[in-house]
């Protein structure tokens, strides 16, 4: 007789389990690493803006000296801040930030809102840099939507382009004000 070996259904879930519980760590493994570099890709992003506000500061120097100083030490703070990113691990960071959140939590919040606010503006521009349509055409700003009212208010409609009374259902043909179609 050929030698078999039947396995319990205890040890398919035992192989089952191990198999999953590999496949999560080396998903977490992933997931921390990408992190890790993401962190790495910030405190890259963090020494440019320093870089630009060292340059903005030796320009600033020439008008306003005080300005100017503040300027290349708030840059010297981003360096440093920089640094600190690239030498601490991810928990580590996210730990400092949790402990930092506890024992200031109103610097926090306020710290959050203007990263908030200065990554919407980030975004804004980065939108309006893309876009070449009307903002092209009108210059920086394109023009605003415009508003209509009655045409007995002044002003409202440009010469030879607007309505001369205001569109509503009962102005329309076949409109249930009319009488039509009821």
């Amino acid at each position: 007789m050929a030698d078999t070996t039947l396995t319990s259904p205890s040890d398919v879930a035992e192989a089952a389990k191990k198999s999953g519980e590999r496949a999560l760590s080396e998903a977490k493994a992933r997931v921390q690493n990408a992190a890790e570099a993401q962190c790495k890709r910030a405190a890259d992003a963090v020494h440019g803006m320093a870089g630009v506000l060292h340059r903005a500061a030796s320009d600033l120097k020439t008008e306003n000296e005080t300005m100017g100083r503040y300027t290349d030490m708030a840059a010297d703070r981003l360096d440093h801040f920089a640094g600190y990113l690239r030498g601490t691990s991810l928990s580590d960071v996210l730990s400092n930030a949790e402990d930092f959140a506890r024992r200031e939590p109103a610097w926090f919040i306020g710290g959050a809102l203007a990263t908030g606010f200065l990554v919407a503006r980030a975004v804004k521009n980065a939108a309006e840099s893309g876009r070449s349509g009307a903002a092209g055409r009108f210059g920086r700003h394109a023009p605003s939507t415009p508003s209509y009212g009655l045409a007995s208010e002044p002003g409202i409609y440009p010469a030879g382009q607007g309505t001369t009374a205001p569109v509503s259902s009962s102005t329309i043909p076949g409109g249930p004000l009319s009488g039509e179609g009821v």
